[in-house]
C-alpha cells in the first residue's frame, strides 16, 4: 500500500495546490501564438530584425487530433481554430471528434490511418506494439505535479505514453436540498445508499432516486469501475492492481463469476434497484444530456458522473447552490467507499504519424501554462499544473473535501484488455437492466468471460 499512499498524498498536493491558487479567469482558449515555443522564437527572430533568408520557411504539416470527450468538443474546435491560424510553424490540425473513440482509433490504426495526437483511452496492446511515442523523457513533466507522469506510466513497461493535462474526480452528485429536507446524509455502505433511495422514493414520487444514463457504455462503466472494482482496487498497491489488470489475473482482483463476488453483488444490487423503483424507467436509452438535464431541473436525486459534469449541470441551472458531490458507497464488507480519482485529459502522440515533430510541438502548446488554465475551467477540473491559477468550478471545496478524507478510497481507472474496453463492459450492464441475465452469477460469468475472451485478441 506504500506506493499508492505516496501516489493518493501527489493527487492530494495537486488538488490542493489547485485549489489554493483558484482565481477568476477567462474560459476562452489559449491563443496558441502566445504558448507555442515556436511562436516564441519567431518573435525572438523578429525584434532580433532577421532578415527573410535567414528564417527558413515552415514545413506545411497536416495533423489529425482525435477526441473521444464530447464536453470538450467546442473547445477543441475553437482552440484548434486559432492554433491554425496563428503559428508559424506551417502546422494545421484536424480536430475529429468520435462517441467511441478507442473503438474508432482501434480501427484507424489496423487501416494504417492513425491520428497524430490521440485525446482518447488507448489498450494495453497500442502500448505493446509500439503504437504511441514514447514520452518518459520530454521535458514537460518538470512543469507538471510528479503525480501526473506516475497515473501516466505503463506499469508493465515503466514507460510514459500519454501526458495527463488535469486531475479528475468520479463520483456521486447528489440534490443537497432533497438530502438536507429529508433529513439524509451521503451513504457509506450499500445499505444506506438503498435506504437513503427509499426514502426519497417514499416521500418525493416524482423524483427519480437515482438516475443513471445507460445508452453510452461509459457512464454504466464508471459506475463499475468505482463499486465492485474499487474492492480489489482500494486493498491493492497502485503497481500491484495495474499489473493483475495487465495479467488478466482476475482472480487476485477478485473479479469472478462466484454468487457472493463482488461483481454478482453488484449485479443483484442494481437489479434489485431497478425491480424496486429506485433508478429511472429508461435507463438503457437514457443518454448523458438526458440524466444532466433530470439532475439540474430537480428531477432526479442522485447521479453518478465525474467533474466534467459540472459545466453542463451549470448550464442548464444557473443556481448551483443544491448541487453536492460525494463518494460511491462500499458494495461489500469490510471494503471503504470509494471515489474515482487520477489523471485526467490524457493525450499521446501516434508512433505512426508521418509528423511526430509537429505532433510534439502542438502538444507543447498545449501544456503551456494558459491552455492548461483554459482547459481546467472548460473541464471544470484542477489543472495537472500545480502553478496554474484556475477559477475551475463551483465544486472545488466538497471535491477536495472527497478527496482528502482518509475514510474514503481514491481508486483509478481500470486498464481493460484491448478486446473488452469499458465500453464493452457497460454495455454488458445494459443487458443486466434489460433483463437478459436470469441471475447475478450469470451476468457475473458472462462478463468474466467477455474480459477473457477480450484478452485473447
Amino acid at each position: 500500500m506504500k506506493r499508492n499512499r505516496i501516489s493518493l498524498i501527489l493527487v492530494g498536493s495537486l488538488l490542493t495546490a489547485a485549489l489554493a491558487l483558484g482565481g477568476c479567469g477567462n474560459t476562452a482558449p489559449a491563443t496558441p501564438s502566445d504558448t507555442s515555443p515556436t511562436s516564441a522564437a519567431a518573435s525572438a527572430s523578429t525584434s532580433a530584425e532577421a532578415t527573410p533568408e535567414a528564417t527558413p520557411e515552415a514545413t506545411p504539416a497536416k495533423l489529425v487530433f482525435l477526441n473521444g470527450t464530447a464536453e470538450m468538443v467546442d473547445f477543441w474546435d475553437n482552440w484548434f481554430k486559432a492554433y491554425n491560424e496563428s503559428n508559424t510553424d506551417g502546422i494545421t490540425v484536424e480536430h475529429q471528434f468520435q462517441k467511441e473513440a478507442t473503438k474508432t482509433l482501434q480501427v484507424m490504426m489496423a487501416s494504417g490511418s492513425a491520428p497524430d495526437l490521440i485525446a482518447c483511452s488507448v489498450t494495453q496492446d497500442m502500448l505493446d506494439n509500439g503504437k504511441l511515442v514514447d514520452l518518459t523523457d520530454a521535458g514537460f513533466w518538470s512543469t507538471l505535479n510528479p503525480a501526473v507522469k506516475e497515473f501516466c506510466t505503463d506499469a508493465k513497461s515503466g514507460r510514459a505514453f500519454a501526458v495527463g493535462t488535469m486531475q479528475g474526480a468520479v463520483g456521486l452528485y447528489y440534490n443537497k436540498a432533497i438530502f438536507t429536507e429529508l433529513g439524509l446524509k451521503p451513504a457509506n455502505t450499500w445499505a444506506e445508499f438503498v435506504a437513503n433511495l427509499t426514502v426519497i422514493h417514499e416521500k418525493k414520487p416524482d423524483i427519480d432516486p437515482f438516475y443513471m444514463g445507460g445508452k453510452d457504455g461509459w457512464m454504466l462503466s464508471h459506475l463499475a469501475e468505482y463499486t465492485f472494482q474499487a474492492v480489489a482496487k482500494q486493498k491493492l498497491s497502485y503497481s500491484a492492481q495495474q499489473k493483475a489488470m495487465l495479467a488478466n489475473d482476475l482472480a487476485t482482483l477478485g473479479w469472478d463469476a462466484s454468487p457472493d463476488g463482488a461483481l454478482a453483488t453488484l449485479a443483484n444490487d442494481l437489479s434489485a434497484l431497478k425491480k424496486d423503483g429506485l433508478i429511472n424507467a429508461n435507463v438503457v436509452t437514457a443518454t448523458y444530456d438526458n440524466q444532466t438535464t433530470a439532475f439540474a431541473t430537480g428531477k432526479a436525486a442522485v447521479i453518478s458522473q465525474g467533474i466534467w459534469a459540472a459545466g453542463d449541470i451549470q448550464k442548464k441551472n444557473a443556481d448551483t447552490s443544491f448541487v453536492g458531490f460525494c463518494q460511491y458507497p462500499a458494495i461489500l464488507d469490510g471494503a471503504k467507499p470509494a471515489i474515482g480519482s487520477g489523471v485526467d485529459g490524457l493525450i499521446s502522440l501516434s508512433a505512426e504519424s508521418t509528423a511526430k515533430d509537429a505532433a510534439m510541438k502542438v502538444l507543447e502548446a498545449i501544456l503551456q501554462p494558459d491552455t492548461l488554465k483554459a482547459i481546467s475551467e472548460a473541464r471544470k477540473a484542477p489543472s495537472a499544473n500545480p502553478a496554474v491559477t484556475s477559477d475551475w468550478g463551483y465544486l472545488k471545496d466538497q471535491v477536495g473535501q472527497v478527496l482528502s478524507d482518509p475514510s474514503i478510497a481514491s481508486v483509478t481507472w481500470t486498464t481493460y484488455p484491448s478486446g473488452f474496453t469499458g465500453d464493452d463492459s457497460g454495455r454488458l450492464f445494459q443487458e443486466l437492466f434489460a433483463g437478459k441475465y436470469a441471475a447475478p452469477a450469470d451476468f457475473a460469468k458472462a462478463w468474466t468471460d467477455a474480459w477473457m475472451n477480450g484478452a485473447s485478441k
